[in-house]
């Protein structure tokens, strides 16, 4: 029943992109959704007509909705909802789930092991990234926002996660922590953010043998960022997310991910304070004689590093040098970078 009332969901697409499915998904086999998920590919083509558009992003916001109206997540997840999330939802006992079952699936996605499910809960992030109403219980948390600060930006793109960021002190405290998992989620992977697809062709010449995830992608931009022929576009995207990542030590996924321990032990009382102001990463930092040797020292080195490097006024990590430091904007040399060895000593 549930895989015939998922199916009919995609009945209206033939009508409205009868040319588009001929065009750009004529050798996609039909069933199993992947008409649907051709189309989404898609679904920023010049070529698109707005009828299918329309339909494109009508069919991904109901999917949002329930995980069951999901197909291909749905199939390929069936166990590991069951192990990683039995308790979130009761469907069966007529419970609408919203998209707390995604959401878990999402928060738990380091103990997926399924790699159909892996794939097809990486297309609904990228989903979530491109546009707030794919996300379900981030669109309930900040409807209210969105009404009042951002009204005016269009869908799509992470236009409007952008504008929610930029109003970050504003926020109700349920918007920013939905806005905040989602850039922790970014922050791992670079190609959930949509503004990184300015950074395709970097990402294909200078980082085709960086298997993605874990940050990885993101660091091998940054240390490529002084080549002569990075566009201006990936630079933007890059030191973008850079000032992010200094200003909170979440963003950073290595930080993040390798000094757990050392923030609950020494610098606990900072944690959500600050306000995007670095307070952790400023603890750590005046804290690295005490930081544990090895993975999470060279992550705080590697952070300062970067943030000197990318140096601008009012930046969370340099601000006490912005009456010293005669260079107004970010983009020194590689041989200056090179010079950077022992940031923590500069």
């Amino acid at each position: 029943t549930t895989e015939i009332y998922t199916l009919s969901l995609h009945d209206a697409l033939p009508i409205s992109c009868t040319k588009e499915i001929k065009q750009f998904c004529k050798d996609i086999p039909h069933g199993h959704a992947r008409i649907i998920t051709c189309l989404q590919s898609h679904d920023e083509d010049s070529e698109m007509s707005s009828e299918c558009k329309a339909e494109v992003k009508r069919d991904e916001i109901r999917a949002a909705e329930d995980y069951r109206l999901n197909y291909r997540l749905n199939k390929a997840c069936d166990a590991e909802i069951d192990s990683l999330c039995p308790d979130v939802c009761s469907p069966f006992s007529g419970q609408a789930c919203g998209g707390v079952v995604i959401k878990c699936l999402t928060d738990k996605q380091e103990n997926v092991t399924n790699e159909d499910c892996r794939k097809e809960l990486f297309g609904v992030e990228k989903l979530q990234g491109k546009d707030w109403r794919n996300d379900a219980v981030l669109r309930e948390a900040c409807q209210e926002d969105v009404n009042q600060y951002c009204a005016e930006v269009e869908g799509g793109g992470g236009k409007v996660h952008n504008c929610l960021l930029d109003h970050k002190a504003q926020l109700s405290k349920a918007c920013a922590d939905q806005e905040d998992k989602l850039s922790e989620l970014q922050a791992g992977d670079v190609r959930l953010n949509p503004g990184f697809k300015a950074c395709s062709e970097e990402m294909a010449v200078y980082c085709k043998t960086t298997t993605p995830g874990r940050g990885r992608m993101f660091r091998c931009l940054q240390s490529n960022l002084g080549k002569v022929d990075f566009s201006s576009q990936c630079k933007e995207q890059v030191e973008r997310k850079q000032a992010r990542m200094a200003g909170n030590w979440k963003m950073d996924y290595g930080v993040a991910h390798n000094c757990k321990a050392d923030v609950n032990s020494l610098c606990s009382d900072k944690k959500g304070t600050g306000h995007g102001k670095g307070a952790v990463l400023k603890c750590l930092v005046e804290k690295y004689n005490q930081v544990s040797e090895g993975n999470c020292a060279t992550e705080v080195s590697r952070a300062v590093r970067m943030a000197l490097w990318q140096y601008r006024k009012g930046a969370a990590m340099t601000q006490v040098c912005d009456d010293d430091c005669p260079v107004p904007a970010a983009g020194r040399s590689e041989e200056h970078t090179s010079e950077l060895q022992s940031p923590l000593q500069s």
